[in-house]
């Protein structure tokens, strides 16, 4: 279905007369690479006329993909979206779509900005600027339940923080278990949920390493939320999360469910060692000084 469409920025003006031929004539962007960028320009406007004057995209089709970045950055008819099957990403600003945001299998929400309601998740989701490949949160200011075959990918470039004073796992866990709440801004990816977060044991958490080096003690913040269910133990959390490979060390994820928090332990027999190794140090020491106490007896 074809018609013109209109292009506008602070910066460059107006540019009209453009035939749109991505319209199934039901609401559908059929395809289409479409980027509103107003971090420089001031404003930045993507006006698909024949959809209808404010609204009219309801869904965005499996070959299209819109991205948005900067506050008053748009894409005017997108108000009334309700379902993702291509790619729609948010950079920083807040996007409200109009009522129960739905991701398809094939669909990926993505974006280091904030999404307004309730989203339903059967595809991606997808934190970081630069169509997810850049390090950052997405926010989301309601409700996100995910499905089966559903995925969230995560990246690590740095930790959030470092709490390795004690060698000891369950200390540790202790330590960052009390620290107050943290948000990461450029060390890694993170979804924050301002309301309820439902999980399923059918779904993979994707955590991939982005130039992280990586030590004990270190922890990321991954997934905040207000609320979580579907999972509630452990052993479901390692059933989803699929972390990368540090070597030597391990994933201690016993704070996921409660905080969605995983850090860095050494490898259990490592762990042991250094355990042992401590223990030891201790025992010579009491020894050394029981010793020095007898020779001052004997002396006197």
């Amino acid at each position: 279905m074809g018609g013109n469409f209109r292009l506008t920025t602070s910066l460059a003006g107006t540019f009209d007369d453009n035939v749109l031929v991505q319209n199934d004539g039901g609401g559908t962007l059929t395809g289409g690479t479409w980027k509103a960028d107003s971090t420089t320009t001031g404003t930045a406007s993507i006006d698909l006329q024949p959809f209808g004057g404010s609204s009219g995209i309801y869904t965005i089709g499996q070959a299209a993909i819109v991205e948005l970045t900067g506050a008053n950055a748009t894409l005017v008819q997108l108000s009334s979206l309700n379902q993702i099957d291509g790619g729609l990403y948010v950079n920083q600003k807040t996007f409200t779509p109009g009522g129960l945001l739905s991701v398809g299998s094939t669909g990926t929400l993505g974006g280091n900005g904030t999404v307004s309601g309730d989203i339903l998740v059967n595809g991606a989701i997808q934190p970081g600027a630069a169509l997810g490949n850049g390090v950052g949160t997405l926010n989301i200011n309601g409700n996100i339940s995910f499905n089966s075959n559903s995925q969230i990918t995560l990246q690590l470039s740095a930790p959030l923080g470092v709490e390795n004073s004690v060698f000891i796992p369950a200390q540790t866990r202790a330590l960052i278990d009390a620290l107050p709440d943290q948000d990461p801004t450029t060390q890694h990816d993170s979804l924050d949920v301002s309301g309820a977060l439902e999980l399923t044991s059918l779904m993979t958490i994707h955590v991939t390493d982005h130039g992280a080096t990586y030590a004990y003690g270190q922890y990321f913040d991954l997934i905040d939320f207000a609320t979580l269910s579907g999972i509630g133990s452990q052993i479901e959390a390692d059933a989803i999360l699929d972390l990368p490979d540090i070597g030597s060390l391990s994933w201690d994820t016993s704070l996921f469910v409660s905080k969605g928090i995983i850090f860095i332990v050494p490898e259990p027999s490592r762990g042991l060692l250094l355990l042992l190794g401590g223990a030891a140090v201790i025992l010579c020491r009491r020894r050394q000084g029981a010793g020095h106490r007898a020779r001052g007896e004997d002396v006197a």
